[in-house]
């Protein structure tokens, strides 16, 4: 195994890594990187930020930075990024240590996510490490109806925003003798560093995400006297950072600063600045964007990039593994699928795009499978036709160029402007989609004769919502 140098840490210097190697020493997490440590703890200054420190061990590394919690890395997963260049490489440092998903398919899963990316390794004893792609921005805001960058976390935070000042009118006295109405505007000013919160020689901690910081400025519509000399207006900055607690992701206000605030002569000053004050600090922690990720889609983790673009990733297969869980072969089945995945349609044009519409809108259906009266039948049946078309001698190339046909189509589908306009339509694409499959499911149809009908399906709904259509969003 590679080992970078740099220089050498002070023994007993109370370091993240010696903090966290004195946390670990003697449990399984020990053993997993292989007792007695190949290196001392090195570390590098990163200008501006702070110090980066390191650890080797036989059989992996413990390592944090000035923006993350000391993490513990091995296995398959710590092998990889050795190969692509540890923390000099594309993926950066670590954020987390190696962790498993527990309760949702696939149970077993193992990833890690990194300062740029995430890796995953699939509970089956013959799956890779594979690199997760990030959901796209468009899937992101069609499903929760914020773009997931510095302006859409502004946008998505302005009702709330609009809220905290019409609440500090609402219950400030002094505020509300001197103003009638209160306009905000909320824009992306830039991104906020992230840490370690809770980290000690009790607690592992928690690494944060990068922070999004707002300008928010408000125009003060004032009453009285005042208002006979002109409005009043206040500019602050609010910080949000958002946390990953899967299946929920929230943006919760951690900190704001009141830059200016200006009335006619001064004279409200002090009550408009009290007023702001006492209302952003009754809303320290809430969520400021209040919107939900679709039942069923599992987000395992975000990463915010410096210009703050927010990366958001699913588990791939969820949906296939589900359904698969309880039949027999579904090992087989399941690394055929991945096979086709990766050997083939991934290298389609817009291939990448199709495996995440069927990794997000998969695990939307199945949950909403679940909730309906025939749902088990269904999702055996889903089973079956699965087990069915990957068997031991599938044709894989020949399957990825019929799917090629039908993400054209669906592709096509999803670009149409009136669609996405319609905020509804996921849930209705679902809605469509169940009604289909319990039609066909019925019996035992192949799979051919499913992706036919699903393209004509598909057809429809791209007629229904061309851009000189009015509305898209009814459904048969």
């Amino acid at each position: 195994m590679a080992q970078i140098r740099g220089q050498r840490a002070a023994d007993n210097d109370n370091d993240p890594v010696e903090v966290r190697h004195y946390q670990i020493l003697g449990s399984s997490l020990d053993q997993k990187l292989g007792g007695i440590p190949t290196s001392p703890i090195w570390s590098r200054w990163l200008v501006g930020t702070g110090y980066i420190f390191w650890q080797y061990f036989p059989d992996g590394i413990i390592i944090s930075t000035p923006d993350t919690c000391a993490s513990v890395l091995y296995g398959p997963i710590y092998h990889y990024w050795d190969q692509t260049g540890q923390f000099d490489g594309p993926l950066g440092a670590p954020s987390t240590d190696l962790l498993q998903l527990t309760g949702s398919p696939p149970v077993g899963a193992s990833y890690a996510v990194f300062e740029h990316g995430v890796l995953y390794l699939d509970p089956d004893p013959n799956a890779s490490v594979v690199e997760l792609s990030p959901v796209s921005q468009g899937m992101v805001a069609g499903a929760t109806g914020i773009t997931p960058n510095g302006d859409g976390i502004a946008q998505g935070a302005q009702a709330t925003i609009q809220g905290f000042a019409d609440n500090a009118l609402a219950t400030d006295q002094r505020l509300s003798d001197n103003v009638k109405n209160i306009y905000a505007r909320t824009s992306f000013n830039s991104t906020g560093p992230g840490g370690c919160m809770g980290g000690s020689f009790n607690a592992v901690g928690r690494s944060l995400l990068r922070s999004h910081i707002l300008n928010v400025h408000f125009d003060f519509e004032l009453t009285g006297c005042a208002g006979t000399f002109g409005n009043a207006t206040a500019d602050l900055r609010v910080e949000v950072r958002l946390f990953i607690d899967p299946p929920t992701v929230t943006a919760r206000l951690v900190n704001y600063w009141i830059d200016s605030v200006g009335s006619p002569f001064s004279a409200g000053d002090q009550e408009i600045r009290s007023g702001l004050s006492h209302s952003l600090n009754g809303q320290y922690g809430h969520d400021l964007l209040n919107r939900t990720i679709p039942k069923g889609i599992t987000v395992i983790a975000g990463i915010v990039e410096p210009w703050g673009d927010v990366n958001l990733y699913i588990a791939p297969l969820c949906a296939a593994t589900g359904v698969l869980s309880s039949s027999a072969g579904a090992a087989g089945t399941l690394d055929r699928m991945r096979t086709l995945r990766d050997r083939h349609l991934i290298t389609q044009h817009r291939g990448r795009d199709f495996v995440e519409v069927v990794d997000v809108f998969g695990s939307a259906l199945l949950a909403a499978l679940r909730d309906e009266h025939d749902g088990p039948a269904l999702s055996d049946a889903i089973a079956r036709l699965l087990a069915r078309t990957f068997t031991e001698d599938a044709d894989l190339a020949a399957i990825a160029a019929r799917l090629e046909t039908a993400n054209n189509d669906l592709q096509a589908l999803l670009s149409q402007p009136a669609l996405r306009r319609d905020p509804c339509w996921p849930e209705r694409l679902i809605r469509t989609a169940l009604l289909h499959a319990r039609e066909q499911l019925r019996q035992d149809v192949s799979f051919d004769d499913l992706l036919e009908h699903a393209r004509r399906v598909i057809m429809e709904e791209t007629e229904r919502c061309r851009p000189d259509e009015r509305d898209c969003s009814s459904a048969d």
